[in-house]
């Protein structure tokens, strides 16, 4: 059954954490175990069981233990070690031997035994994931273009770059995918694919290379399935991003991989955002060739004839990329793959100053894009779908729940006299507007900083909890 996750995973996963009662309900079975002894110590009067509840448990091998007394459980519920403790016993639940390609932690898992049954010790099991696979746009790029000028001006993802926290902690440089592989204890991801296309004048003329130890494809204007996104030579950049599209992105891995997943993967997708932001250009530019003036009764207008065609192509990109999650993805093999929506992109800076009635398209064509792919991916076990849109929407309402100082305004100086590409792309510790940015959302119009993308590792990682993909997050 596919799960979503809403806005409220953004702020802590610890209520998360106490899900033993929720537990209690699940069917499954306790196992059988041995036992060397009873528990010792305490005194003489009150002897009752030990026990608890599993959750996510999908592999053999599993054996807990309090001392000597074991257990073997087979399945996911209630379990019970088969010697009773006596009343004042200490106990500790450990894990003994973990399960086949799973890792199981324990809480509520020590104490001293009283006078009723103990049956509150919580066992998480989670995947032991084999490789980090990202697909995407610039909200998941990890250095695409991190290459020529962008690379000597201390640039390459969508963030504040460079790791800055000596300056404050919480200007890491890192974007949503690289905080989850820290969680995750995995190898930092890199760019699977390297280079640029623009201006050699400028810099942005750099060979394209592929790298066959590197798994994360997402790159900057990519779009589901058109090459020709923002920032592209051929949409008229002088930086000249490839913006490989998320199907080619698939085709590229597929490739690489042997044609196919072994199931042990984990596989973060999001797309749409940078598809909402080409449409909504194209709309803007159309309006003004057109000889209207933005928000005037003829430009509304125009813009109302044309917004059933601009949703119409939201969901058949968002259509697009279903039918690829499940022929190429999921039906070549992948268990365990996350797909996030796309951000609020109206409630960002970028929006501020946009007609409220562009405005009012850009977020029609957003939610066209969610709701198509949330209707879509319904009933498939192996897919879990994030709501970033929620989430992105909430923080911005209410900034300080999420230790937010600023959700109006981009960190980075994007000036051109600062800033080589006017974006976070090229932003970094020596390009950063005055006083302390550390805590503002966006980096520039429309890109988180890297606090942001620490809230949206936060909210992605609480919905893998829920779904017992991911151990809680540290905090």
């Amino acid at each position: 059954m596919k799960r979503t996750m809403n806005k409220m995973g953004w702020v802590s996963q610890l209520t998360l954490i106490a899900f033993a009662g929720a537990l209690a309900g699940c069917g499954g079975g306790g196992g059988g175990g041995t036992s060397t002894s009873p528990s010792a110590g305490g005194a003489q009067g009150f002897s009752g069981l030990l026990g608890g509840s599993i959750v996510g448990l999908t592999a053999g091998g599993l054996v807990l233990s309090n001392g000597s007394d074991k257990v073997s459980p087979t399945g996911n519920g209630a379990f019970a070690f088969p010697a009773k403790v006596n009343q004042g016993a200490a106990f500790s639940v450990t894990v003994q031997t973990q399960p086949s390609h799973q890792f199981c932690s324990v809480t509520n898992g020590s104490g001293t035994f009283g006078t009723a049954d103990v049956s509150s010790v919580q066992v998480l099991c989670t995947p032991v994931f084999s490789s980090l696979l990202t697909f995407g746009d610039s909200f998941s790029d990890v250095g695409s273009y991190a290459v020529g000028a962008v690379a000597a001006k201390g640039g390459g993802k969508f963030t504040i770059n460079g790791n800055n926290s000596a300056a404050n902690p919480a200007l890491t440089g890192k974007t949503w995918t690289e905080v989850i592989a820290d969680q995750l204890a995995m190898p930092a991801p890199c760019a699977a694919q390297t280079g640029l296309n623009g201006s050699a004048a400028l810099g942005f003329s750099v060979p394209v290379v592929n790298h066959s130890a590197c798994y994360n494809y997402a790159q900057g204007g990519a779009q589901v399935s058109n090459p020709v996104g923002p920032g592209s030579a051929l949409y008229g950049s002088t930086v000249g991003q490839l913006t490989v599209p998320v199907v080619t992105q698939l085709g590229n891995h597929l490739a690489k991989a042997g044609g196919g997943f072994r199931g042990t993967e984990l596989v973060l997708m999001m797309a749409g955002g940078d598809e909402a932001i080409m449409q909504i250009n194209k709309i803007v530019a159309a309006i003004v060739a057109q000889g209207f003036q933005p928000g005037s009764a003829s430009a509304n207008a125009y813009l109302a004839a044309q917004l059933p065609n601009l949703n119409s192509a939201m969901a058949q990109s968002a259509t697009e990329l279903v039918k690829q999650i499940r022929t190429q993805v999921v039906g070549l093999g992948a268990n365990f793959v996350v797909v996030v929506n796309a951000p609020d992109l109206a409630s960002a800076p970028g929006a501020a100053s946009m007609d409220p009635t562009i405005k009012s398209a850009l977020n029609s064509m957003v939610v066209t894009f969610n709701q198509t792919l949330s209707t879509a991916l319904a009933g498939s076990s192996r897919v879990l779908l994030v709501d970033l849109f929620a989430g992105s929407h909430d923080l911005v309402a209410n900034p300080a729940t999420y230790g937010l100082t600023n959700v109006t305004s981009p960190a980075c100086d994007l000036s051109v006299a600062h800033n080589v590409t006017g974006s976070a792309l090229t932003c970094s510790g020596a390009n950063l507007i005055s006083g302390d940015v550390s805590h503002y959302a966006f980096a520039d119009m429309v890109h988180l900083t890297p606090y942001g993308h620490l809230l949206q590792a936060r909210l992605v990682a609480a919905a893998m909890l829920g779904q017992a993909w991911m151990q809680p997050m540290k905090q």
